[in-house]
């Protein structure tokens, strides 16, 4: 009976162990998503950022050819 008590004991302490560990990882793995996720939102407003730009650039472009097509109709 002692022998069984010993053996569900050693048992019992090797799952908490095992559970430690599973936590431990868990937790890795959670700050790793959390980092990824803070760095895949910094990628992404510089992404809007920059099409933005690119928007404001090309409107700039339409309104200067705009201005350029009336100017060359006036001359003619």
């Amino acid at each position: 009976m002692i022998f069984h008590t010993q053996i569900c004991f050693c048992l019992s302490e090797l799952l908490n162990i095992l559970q430690d560990d599973m936590d431990k990882h868990i937790a890795k793995l959670t700050d790793e998503l959390e980092c990824a996720n803070r760095k895949c939102e910094m990628y992404r407003s510089n992404l809007l950022s920059v099409l933005k730009a690119v928007e404001d650039h090309k409107l700039e472009l339409s309104v200067k050819v705009e201005n350029i097509k009336i100017s060359m109709k006036d001359g003619l």
